[in-house]
Formats: C-alpha cells, structure tokens, sequence
C-alpha cells in the first residue's frame, strides 16, 4: 500500500515538474512578447518625435535664414543699400523738385540745387532709420525663429530621453516578473520533491 502511495506521489512530483518547465517556457514567451511590444512602441514614439523635429526645422529655417541676413546687414551697414525702394523712391523725389523749380522758372539754378541737397538728406535720414526698424525687425525674426528651434531640439531630445527610459523600465519590469515566475515554479518544484520524497521513505 506503501509503495502505491509513493508511487503516486512520485507521479504527482514529476506532473508538477513538467508543469513547472511548461510554465518557465510560456513566462519566456511572455516576456519576449511584452519585450518586443515595449520595443515597437519605443521606435514608433521615437519616430514621431524625429518627424515633428524635421518638420519644425523646416518650418522655421527660413526665418532663420532670413534673420542671419538682416543681422549681417545690420553689422556691416548694408542694409541701407540693399533697401530695393530706396533708389526709387529718391529719384521719384528728385523728379518732383525738378519738376516743380521747373515751372518756377528755377530749373538748374541754385534754389534747385539747394531743395535737392536739403530734400536728399532729410529722405536719406528717414528712409536710414525706416530701413534700420524694418530689418532689425527682420532679424529679431530670426532670432525667435533660433530660440524657437533650440526650444523643440530640446524638446525632442527630452523625448527620446523619456521613450527610452520608459523602454528600459518595462525591460526591468519584465525581467522583475519573469524573475518572480521562476522563484514561484521552483519552490513548486523544491515542495513536490520534498513531498515525493517523504512519501518515498514513508512508504519504505
């Protein structure tokens, strides 16, 4: 009767065993699953945030550009003569005097000659100090459009910063849980031996 119950025993033991390698072998799966998941989730957060970078510097790259240009043209003084009406809008200017002098009987006289010099000077005053505003402006425009850009690069890096740390904790938390399986199915494994095991020498 002995040896029956040992043997039944031993049975039980071995059944539990087998059950214990099935389980470690679908935990393995499991957590190669949930690996590639967190894997997968990871690479499609991380190639969002680089289409959102991409775009935002495309988006912004010509401001930049545009305020590097005006900066430059601030610094060298080129930016008066690179003003495209001012020419014009001199002459056109100019025209008007003559015009005017020439229906006074004053064309080329001297009050010409000093309406021209006087009006000159007062319009390149302005159109310096219009033109100075409208490109500073320019250039400010670039200057937000940098700030802007170091904003989403910094922005972006934090992304990838968080995608991965996040990727790393569900790895950890996947070994955590696997870790757990295996200390489960062995003290299973050790509690069927030892009760095979006293029922062996039990039943002699």
């Amino acid at each position: 009767m002995g040896s029956a119950i040992s043997t039944v025993t031993s049975a039980v033991g071995l059944g539990s065993a087998v059950d214990g390698v099935g389980e470690a072998v679908t935990g393995r799966r499991a957590k190669e699953r949930a690996n590639d998941a967190a894997r997968n989730a990871t690479d499609a957060a991380n190639s969002a945030s680089e289409r959102g970078w991409a775009r935002q510097q495309d988006e912004m790259e010509p401001w930049k550009q545009a305020g590097l240009k005006a900066l430059t043209g601030l610094q060298d003084g080129s930016f008066f003569q690179q003003d495209p009406g001012y020419q014009f809008r001199l002459d056109e200017g100019n025209k008007a005097i003559n015009a005017a002098m020439a229906a006074r009987g004053n064309a080329g006289g001297g009050a010409a000659l000093k309406e021209l010099t006087r009006y000159g000077q007062g319009f390149a005053s302005n159109e310096y100090q219009n033109a100075w505003n409208r490109t500073n402006q320019l250039a400010n425009y670039g200057n937000n459009a940098s700030m802007a850009l170091g904003n989403f690069a910094g922005g972006h890096a934090t992304n990838l910063a968080n995608n991965a740390i996040g990727y790393g904790n569900a790895q950890a938390a996947s070994e955590i849980a696997q870790g757990n399986r295996n200390a489960q199915m062995l003290s299973s494994f050790l509690s069927s031996g030892a009760k095979a095991a006293g029922a062996k020498m039990g039943g002699g």
